[in-house]
C-alpha cells in the first residue's frame, strides 16, 4: 500500500490549513509521478516534506519561503535524497515489462479471435501492436513532462496523474480500433518465441521484485 492510501497519512493532511494544503496537494501530485523506488522510500520522502510544511504552518512561516521558486525544484531535492541510485533504471525496466505484457496480451487475444481452433500457431506482431506500443511509449514521455512543466510553473493540481491516465485509457481504444483493421503488416511469431518473450517478462518482474526487496532492506 502506498502512503497516500493510509488513514494516518490522510489525517495529517486534514490538519493543514488552506494555503498549506493547496501547496502540499501539488507536491503530492508531483511525487506520485516522479518518485521512483519502493513504497517505503516514497513514504519516507513524503513524510519529510509533510513534516517541513507542518512545521512552517505551526510557526506561521509563508509557504513560499518553504518551497522556494517552484515546486519542481523543491520536490527534486527530496527525491534525490530518498531515491536509490538505480531507482530510475528499475522504473524504466518495470514500465517496459508492463508494455511488453500489453503487447503479448494483444497478440494472444488477436490470435484467439482470428484463429480460435489453432491460435497457438498463429501469433503475429502487426500494426495493432506497433500502434499500441508507440502510443504507450509516447504517452509515458508526455505524461512525465506535463507533470514536470506544471510543477515548474506551480500549476499542478491534485490528482493530475489520475486525469492523465484517464485520458490515456480513453484515447487508447480509438487507436486500437483503427489499427486492428489494418492487416497489411504482420510478422509471424513462432510459438517457442512467444513463450520465450513471456518467460523474459516474468523473469523481469521477478528481478524488479527482488530489487525492491533489496532497496527496502537497505533503508
Amino acid at each position: 500500500m502506498r502512503v497516500y492510501d493510509k488513514v494516518e497519512y490522510k489525517k495529517y493532511i486534514e490538519n493543514l490549513s488552506d494555503e498549506y494544503k493547496d501547496c502540499y496537494n501539488k507536491i503530492e501530485g508531483y511525487i506520485k509521478v516522479c518518485f521512483s523506488g519502493s513504497n517505503e522510500s516514497e513514504e519516507k520522502c513524503i513524510y519529510q516534506i509533510l513534516g517541513e510544511i507542518m512545521s512552517a504552518q505551526s510557526t506561521y512561516k509563508p509557504i513560499s519561503m518553504v518551497i522556494g521558486k517552484n515546486i519542481k525544484e523543491y520536490c527534486d531535492k527530496y527525491i534525490k535524497l530518498n531515491q536509490a541510485p538505480n531507482a530510475r533504471l528499475i522504473e524504466v525496466i518495470h514500465t517496459s515489462a508492463i508494455y511488453a505484457t500489453l503487447i503479448l496480451t494483444l497478440m494472444f487475444v488477436k490470435s484467439i479471435r482470428l484463429y480460435p481452433g489453432d491460435f497457438v500457431n498463429n501469433f503475429s506482431f502487426g500494426v495493432l501492436e506497433v500502434v499500441a506500443l508507440t502510443y504507450a511509449l509516447l504517452w509515458s514521455i508526455v505524461r512525465l513532462n506535463i507533470v514536470k512543466v506544471a510543477a515548474k510553473n506551480n500549476k499542478l493540481v491534485k490528482n493530475l496523474d489520475i486525469y492523465l491516465n484517464l485520458i490515456f485509457i480513453l484515447l487508447l481504444f480509438p487507436f486500437i480500433n483503427v489499427s486492428s483493421k489494418l492487416t497489411n503488416f504482420e510478422i509471424e511469431i513462432p510459438l517457442i518465441l512467444f513463450i520465450t518473450f513471456v518467460a523474459i517478462v516474468i523473469l523481469t518482474f521477478v528481478y524488479i521484485y527482488k530489487q525492491r526487496k533489496v532497496e527496502k532492506a537497505t533503508e
